[in-house]
């Protein structure tokens, strides 16, 4: 099988509408037109896009964005205080 984001390999099979907790044996979530083939490194990405997670990549980004955001509202005051 190739995975069906890359085409490489698929050697994992991903759950499309992950399962989060629910009961395993008897769900309609293991049918298998909830599943799909995927390589190693693609089941980790979309995993963490269904679960929420952030890159590290991601994170770095978010952190400075929040700086920004916060330099900015500082400036604000400082401008409304000089007024």
């Amino acid at each position: 099988h190739r995975c069906r984001r890359c085409s490489e390999v698929a050697v994992e099979v991903n759950h499309i509408e992950p399962l989060r907790g629910r009961v395993r044996v008897s769900s309609c979530l293991n049918h298998q037109t909830n599943l799909e083939a995927l390589c190693h490194a693609c089941h980790l990405v979309v995993t963490g896009e269904q679960f929420g997670w952030r890159t590290h990549e991601q994170a770095q980004q978010d952190r400075r964005d929040q700086r920004d955001l916060d330099e900015i509202a500082l400036r604000m005051v400082q401008v409304r205080s000089h007024s």
